[in-house]
């Protein structure tokens, strides 16, 4: 493995806005047969978890998923409908959250409270503590997401991991992450980081935060830097100073990648990672943060490398490891409010092939006068909401009807251009808006042949509008009403259904209607926000009129 380079094509793609099923997951280099591997990731926001689109079962990735295949519309495995272009095993996350608290609508099974944040078990291991996964950093409903705009302060997170094959010990003495900034004669993977080209400028991240895990004791698995965070147990984390010419090991040293002279031997500081077969692999977590800034080359190249040696091997045994990979910045759109008018109904149905459980559904309304804040909010009070307004749902055949006046969010979209500008499928009146996506409380009535009951169910809801431009014949429309699971309120429903996340159905929940489809008459007009929205002087007072990205 003498003078051994991997370069990886693998892109750690930053979005905007939330790609379907992507979570932090390091992204992996290829295994080597002799060695070790470098993974890296960098998430900015958080999401809640979600679930398997057809299992229903809690995932943070398509890898919690049990794999299924679309075939002739059906997965393989359940029996669900789907289309070619469906994952059969897709894992849907739910809402941004700040933590764990804000995805209290997700139901997991008994004892399990969340998914591995970090280290080698991210994403894809459930867990009941932090202590279940390896040296992660949380376990946790709300998982980080790869995302990253402008102005966003993202962390980022480099897993060593020793894979020797048969089993050597390895010794890394140093940890880099480069990420260069401008211009694009910087961008090159194999600009040595000593030595930048004139008038590059990087930013380059040596060593970070690094963790092991605690081996034995009360606290197995958890995160440490030293053997007194493991009550009765050992840190992982061990550093001795190497001599990269002979491999000569001179005992203890700190800190990690510093020079060193210990024992007689002059060399590097290193963290041993052994191997042992059967044991799990060995591996570190180096952890630093970066801000996103508004003068980055689009896409921002970075490089993460290890350097250490082979211990097994007759020295000098130097190894080079390369996580070559970029970073798209985004530009943060002009965010925009709006509200929508409109009435008329639809056939009941998204796919013409499959048959309708109604004939058809209407609906009427406006929502975001006067009051039509972006985002996703907490207030339920309509009369100190940032959201208001009223909107019906009927549905045919006797299926009951929504009436709702509490709103919880509201997010704008363009899907034919660029949100803050004339949105060029919406037109008259001209507006940058061309989607509306809507979440709140209400009531809704069954139908029974009563037509004097006044027992409604609370329920939340979700609705998405498309205006298509006039005459409203290519509008859409599309709502979701479910009752609530088993100790779960309306408000933390429609929290975990809160746009601008996609649909997904909470676990537990009892879904009464699923009506979609294009218009069959009426149409569905979205118009710019009323200026007392723009200007924040909708309630409540303390400025909470704020957009969520």
């Amino acid at each position: 493995m003498n003078g051994m380079r991997v370069l990886n094509g693998s892109k750690l793609v930053a979005i905007l806005m939330l790609v379907v099923g992507a979570v932090a997951l390091p992204s992996a280099t290829r295994a080597q047969g002799l060695g070790a591997r470098i993974q890296k990731s960098c998430t900015s926001i958080k999401r809640c978890a979600g679930a398997c689109t057809t299992s229903g079962a809690p995932c943070a990735s398509d890898l919690g998923c049990p794999p299924d295949t679309c075939v002739g519309g059906s997965c393989s495995a359940s029996g669900a409908p789907c289309s070619a272009t469906q994952l059969c095993h897709e894992c849907l996350l739910g809402s941004v959250c700040n933590s764990a608290a804000d995805c209290s609508g997700f139901v997991f099974p008994p004892g399990i409270t969340g998914v591995c944040v970090g280290g080698p078990d991210a994403g894809n291991l459930l867990c009941s503590t932090v202590t279940d996964c390896r040296a992660a950093s949380d376990c946790s409903t709300c998982i980080p997401v790869q995302q990253v705009t402008t102005g966003d302060t993202f962390s980022c997170e480099l897993l060593v991991t020793n894979v020797s094959t048969p089993t050597h010990a390895e010794a890394l003495g140093q940890l880099t992450d480069l990420i260069r900034r401008a211009p694009s004669t910087c961008m090159s993977p194999s600009t040595p980081v000593t030595t930048p080209p004139t008038g590059c400028l990087f930013d380059v991240f040596k060593t970070g935060t690094v963790f092991g895990q605690c081996i034995g004791g009360s606290s197995p698995q958890k995160r440490c830097q030293s053997d007194t965070e493991c009550v009765g147990g050992t840190c992982s984390l061990t550093r001795h100073c190497i001599d990269r010419l002979t491999n000569a090991d001179g005992g203890a040293c700190a800190p990690l990648g510093a020079s060193c002279t210990v024992g007689g031997v002059t060399g590097v500081c290193s963290a041993i990672l052994p191997r042992t077969d059967p044991a799990p692999d060995s591996f570190l977590v180096a952890v630093h943060t970066d801000v996103a800034k508004s003068t980055d080359p689009n896409p921002l190249n970075d490089t993460a490398a290890t350097m250490g040696e082979d211990l097994a091997q007759v020295a000098p045994s130097v190894f080079n490891l390369d996580f070559g990979g970029f970073i798209n910045v985004l530009t943060l759109p002009q965010v925009v409010g709006c509200r929508i008018t409109g009435g008329g109904a639809v056939n009941g149905m998204i796919d013409p092939n499959i048959m309708a459980d109604i004939t058809s559904a209407q609906f009427s309304g406006q929502v975001g006068a006067p009051c039509g804040c972006f985002g996703c909010f907490d207030n339920f009070d309509p009369k100190r909401a940032s959201v208001q307004g009223e909107w019906n749902h009927q549905r045919k055949n006797k299926g009951g009807s929504l009436h709702a006046s509490i709103f919880n969010s509201l997010v704008c979209s363009c899907l034919g251009g660029q949100v803050g500008e004339l949105c060029p499928s919406a037109e008259h009146p001209s507006t940058p808006a061309d989607h509306i996506c809507v979440t709140g409380i209400g009531d809704f009535m069954p139908d029974k042949g009563n037509p004097h009951s006044t027992v409604g169910i609370p329920v939340a809801f979700r609705f998405e509008a498309t205006d298509n431009g006039e005459p409203g014949s290519h509008d859409v429309y599309e709502m979701h009403i479910l009752m609530p699971a088993a100790g779960q309120t309306t408000d933390d429903l429609a929290k975990a259904i809160c746009c601008p996340g996609p649909f997904v159905q909470p676990a537990g929940t009892t879904i009464i209607a699923n009506d979609s489809g294009t218009l069959i008459h009426g149409n569905i007009q979205i118009h710019p926000a009323l200026a007392k929205s723009i200007d924040e002087t909708c309630p409540p007072p303390s400025g909470m009129c704020m957009p969520i990205h």
